[in-house]
């Protein structure tokens, strides 16, 4: 089986990379907290701001008390200061369209 592996590589200039993180989110204290459709959303949401990023989600999911991101990600984008606008955008955007349930 052959396959285009070159479709997942990012180029700019005289660069090729492939750069892929695995970034889990869990709940203060584990707790059971997200629901279907708050994963849904969170799914949505990633996709949008990861674009903004210059970044491409590739796979996402999730169960009550955390969840698994596996995003693409260019050589120029600062790994920390991604996470932390991942972590501060999403969870406002789920408290405030979720607030009943928090």
């Amino acid at each position: 089986m052959t396959t285009n592996m070159q479709s997942d590589f990012v180029s700019s200039g005289r660069s090729v990379s492939d750069l892929k993180a695995h970034l889990i989110l869990t709940t203060k204290y584990r707790k059971d907290v997200f629901t279907a459709s708050m994963l849904a959303r969170l799914n949505k949401i990633l996709e949008e701001l990861l674009i903004k990023w210059e970044c491409k989600l590739v796979e996402f999911n999730g169960e009550e008390n955390h969840v698994h991101i596996l995003f693409q990600y260019h050589p120029n984008v600062m790994l920390s200061k991604l996470v932390n606008n991942v972590k501060t955008v999403t969870s406002r955007r789920l408290r405030k369209e979720f607030s009943a349930t928090f």
